[in-house]
């Protein structure tokens, strides 16, 4: 959203867990996921019905993916209402890198891609 300062938004829905836990805790963290951790998207799109535990990593009081390719950890800057989603709206506090990343998961007019399509 943003360069100075860092910015980034998330759209959390009224309805899910994790938005009353940023409204309380006013941080959160937006986890790039590889091409390797699509189940982890389906996982949380609810696109998968099974039950299913998440190992979280706490970093600085952010819920992370130790697998993940990247964890870009936030301080809640500004919120905005959207309907039934809010805005968050994130200043970048710390970026951890996986010293070996893989491919980025892409999600793209609806179905999952790799870079070279």
């Amino acid at each position: 959203v943003s360069l100075d300062p860092k910015l980034v938004v998330a759209s959390i829905g009224h309805k899910a867990r994790m938005h009353d836990i940023v409204k309380q805790t006013g941080k959160f963290a937006v986890n790039l996921l590889t091409r390797d951790q699509e189940d982890l998207s389906r996982l949380f799109a609810g696109q998968l019905k099974e039950e299913r535990d998440v190992a979280f990593e706490w970093v600085d009081g952010h819920p992370i993916l130790p697998d993940a390719m990247a964890n870009v950890l936030c301080r809640v800057h500004s919120t905005y209402v959207a309907g039934d989603h809010t805005l968050y709206f994130g200043e970048v506090t710390h970026i951890v890198m996986k010293d070996e990343p893989g491919d980025p998961l892409l999600f793209f007019e609806g179905k999952y891609r790799s870079i070279g399509q």
